[in-house]
């Protein structure tokens, strides 16, 4: 960890065990196998997010949000978390920390946090069916702006935000939104089944 900016060090938890690239590698694999494909795709997310500014410097346009869609209790978020919790993993399951974000937090509070996100995966959790047609409304909004700012690769539009994404966005939903323009801009995961139980704790205990 030497070499690396104080603040940073505040934000992340970074590994300092020493692991061979075989020992990475297997272990890599061995999370996409919790419930594949829809694991195999999460854990490719988490490799987007840490390769974002390589990718961004060779010229190549980054990857749209992944969208994680399937009916509650299906462990997707789990399952995200589990694999691309390559930073924080101690704490990224904790909402108040860098990483991971309800769809109904406030849009500054969003924005800064996405802001902050450098070369990892930030999580924006459940887009739910909301009861109240308001709060729906103002959720699929949320997750819409999100959506093209990072197909766009662009600040959101507004005379006093700098906020920009320079990190993997994935998003976990119920319902796909009803704007094919917005749909168009991210890669959809449907998951037809939940995920596998046993695996997925196997790999929470022994996280990447």
């Amino acid at each position: 960890t030497q070499g690396i900016l104080p603040e940073l060090k505040n934000k992340y938890h970074f590994q300092t065990t020493e692991m061979s690239e075989q020992e990475a590698a297997e272990a890599a694999l061995f999370h996409a196998a919790i419930s594949p494909p829809y694991s195999t795709v999460a854990v490719a997310s988490g490799l987007l997010g840490i390769l974002h500014q390589i990718v961004i410097d060779a010229g190549i346009r980054p990857p749209g949000a992944i969208n994680f869609v399937g009916e509650t209790q299906t462990r997707k978020t789990s399952m995200v978390l589990a694999c691309c919790a390559m930073y924080n993993r101690e704490n990224i399951a904790n909402p108040n920390n860098i990483g991971i974000s309800r769809v109904n937090s406030s849009n500054y509070k969003l924005e800064e946090e996405i802001d902050e996100c450098r070369d990892t995966t930030y999580i924006v959790d459940d887009l739910f069916r909301s009861s109240d047609p308001k709060e729906r409304r103002e959720n699929e909004q949320r997750v819409r702006n999100i959506i093209r700012n990072c197909a766009d690769n662009s600040s959101r539009q507004t005379a006093r935000s700098q906020f920009k994404i320079n990190c993997q966005i994935t998003l976990t939903s119920e319902y796909l939104l009803d704007s094919a323009t917005d749909l168009g801009r991210c890669l959809i995961v449907k998951l037809n089944e939940s995920i596998d139980p046993q695996k997925l704790s196997q790999c929470q205990q022994q996280p990447l």
